[in-house]
C-alpha cells in the first residue's frame, strides 16, 4: 500500500518537472522571438516642423529593425528652429497619412496624441463646453436646522463656462469647523507681492514672488488649526514646505508640501496632515 503511493507521488512529480522544462522553454522562446502585441513601442517626436516622408520613412524603417513595435507620434515645438512644414496644413496632413501608411507597411503600430500640445485636448476650434473639464466646488458652514437657505458662493470658472453637477449636504465634522471668515495678515520676503491676488479666489490672477528661497507667511493672530492646503503655482519645477510659529521669528518645518502636475506651466500643490495649530503659517519655497 505505501508502495503504490510511492510510485503514483513520483509518477505527479516527473510529470510536473515535464510541464515545468516545457513551460520554460515557451518562456525562453517567447522573450528572444517575441509577438507583435509584446514589443514595446517608442513615443516618437515631429519637431517643430522639421519632417518629410523621407525622413519618416527613414526613422521608421529604423525603429522596425531594432525590434520595436510601433510608435505614438506627437508633434512638438520645443524652441528649435522651425522647418518648413506648417502645423495641420495640406503637406502636413500629407506626411501624417504617410507615416500611418509606412507603419502598416513595416508591421508597426501608430497611434498619435490627442491634441498635440501639453497634456489637453482641444484647442481653438472649439468650444469651452467641448474641452477637458475639472470638478469645482466651494465650502460653506451653516448653522442646523429646517428650511436652512442659504446662497452658495460661486466656484473657480475659466473662460465663463460652469455647470452644477450637485449640492451636498452633511453634519460637520469636529475637525471641520474652520473659521472660513479669518483673515490673516499676509506677509513676504518680497516686498513687492501682492497679497491680495491670492485672496481674491480668482485662479486667473498671478501675485509674482522673486528672490532665493522666498517665503509667504499668514499671520492668524491667535493659534489657529490647518489640517490640509492647496496652492497653484506656475513653476513647474517648484518645491516648497510647511512651517509653522508662535512668535514669528522662529519656525519649524513641518513638511515638505505634496504636489502634482496638472497642465505643462502649472503645478498644484495639494496636501492633507494631521491638524497643527499655530498663530504664523509660512509656505517657503525652493
Amino acid at each position: 500500500m505505501y508502495k503504490n503511493i510511492y510510485l503514483l507521488g513520483f509518477a505527479v512529480l516527473l510529470t510536473l518537472g515535464c510541464h515545468s522544462k516545457k513551460a520554460q522553454n515557451t518562456m525562453e522562446k517567447g522573450f528572444l522571438n517575441p509577438s507583435d502585441s509584446y514589443k514595446p513601442k517608442t513615443w516618437m517626436h515631429a519637431v517643430s516642423g522639421n519632417m518629410s516622408k523621407e525622413g519618416f520613412t527613414k526613422d521608421l524603417e529604423a525603429i522596425e529593425k531594432v525590434g520595436l513595435g510601433g510608435v505614438l507620434l506627437f508633434n512638438v515645438d520645443p524652441d528649435i528652429p522651425n522647418g518648413n512644414v506648417a502645423y495641420n496644413s495640406p503637406e502636413h496632413h500629407e506626411i501624417m497619412k504617410h507615416a500611418a501608411t509606412e507603419c502598416e507597411r513595416l508591421g508597426l503600430s501608430f497611434g498619435f496624441h490627442n491634441c498635440d500640445g501639453w497634456s489637453s485636448s482641444g484647442g481653438p476650434w472649439i468650444t469651452p463646453a467641448q474641452s477637458m473639464k475639472m470638478v469645482v466646488y466651494t465650502e460653506t458652514q451653516v448653522a442646523g436646522g429646517e428650511n436652512v437657505k442659504v446662497k452658495l458662493a460661486q466656484p473657480f470658472t475659466r473662460r465663463g463656462f460652469y455647470e452644477d453637477i450637485a449640492v451636498l449636504a452633511y453634519p460637520s465634522l469636529a475637525s471641520e469647523m474652520v473659521d472660513f471668515n479669518a483673515k490673516p495678515l499676509i506677509t513676504s520676503s518680497d516686498k513687492n507681492f501682492k497679497s491680495a491676488l491670492i485672496t481674491d479666489g480668482n485662479e486667473d490672477n498671478e501675485a509674482p514672488i522673486v528672490g532665493e528661497k522666498p517665503w509667504v507667511t499668514f499671520d492668524y493672530g491667535k493659534p489657529f488649526t490647518v489640517q490640509s492646503l492647496f496652492m497653484v503655482v506656475k513653476d513647474r519645477w517648484a518645491e516648497a514646505e510647511l512651517q509653522t510659529s508662535n512668535d514669528g521669528v522662529n519656525f519649524t518645518t513641518v513638511k515638505d508640501l505634496f504636489k502634482h502636475k496638472t497642465v505643462h506651466e502649472r503645478l498644484d500643490f495639494f496636501d492633507h496632515f494631521e491638524p497643527v495649530t499655530a498663530r504664523y503659517f509660512r509656505i517657503k519655497f525652493n
